[in-house]
């Protein structure tokens, strides 16, 4: 529903997480048609996106600008979080380019979003949301590896709080509740966006 409040024309999102994969197709009126989730391996959740930067001794904003300079790709193989750490650490010692092993990652990942796509209906364009929506490399693999264009949002972080809110104005709204009520909620939802500058901290 968030995402819908902020841009109507979406039909298909993937939510990555700290800890699962979601994909989900939505109808005209932002209602869900379809959900499906990977929460059975942390893999290419943030959770494993954070594991990856620490192997590199580095923050996370570094690493998923890192793939964008690569040349070529080295292809991870592994699958869980804990061997494909192991892995690229041997390829770090290697001396292998830091730069196409991030991108390697970032392609193992964008192939594992490939089912999550399909299971949103996604044809020509997918949204990216969650905290991994900020991942630069991770956009640009998708749109390498799904041959879709990834529509970014400015506030794809925060969606899950947005949904909650606009779902609780609306059930408000549809059970005739004080108008008082919902000026008040609102007022909060706008004074909090300001003070903490949501955007700025994603």
């Amino acid at each position: 529903m968030g995402v819908h409040v902020t841009d109507p024309s979406v039909r298909a999102i993937i939510d990555i997480g700290g800890q699962d994969v979601k994909g989900i197709a939505v109808d005209t009126d932002g209602t869900v048609k379809t959900f499906a989730m990977n929460d059975k391996c942390a893999a290419g959740t943030g959770r494993f996106f954070e594991s990856m930067a620490n192997a590199f001794e580095m923050s996370l904003e570094e690493f998923s600008k890192l793939s964008l300079t690569a040349e070529n790709v080295i292809p991870i193989t592994a699958q869980c979080t804990v061997f494909a750490e192991s892995e690229v650490i041997t390829l770090v010692g290697e001396g292998k380019p830091q730069n196409e092993i991030a991108a390697g990652i970032q392609q193992a990942v964008a192939k594992r979003c490939f089912v999550m796509a399909k299971k949103a209906g996604a044809k020509d364009a997918i949204t990216l949301t969650g905290g991994c929506a900020k991942n630069q490399g991770l956009k640009a693999a998708i749109e390498k590896v799904l041959r879709m264009k990834v529509i970014e949002l400015k506030i794809a972080k925060v969606f899950l709080a947005v949904s909650a809110v606009t779902a609780v104005l609306f059930t408000i709204y549809m059970t005739n509740a004080d108008s008082k009520l919902i000026e008040f909620i609102y007022d909060k939802l706008l004074h909090y966006h300001e003070t903490k500058k949501v955007e700025d901290h994603i």
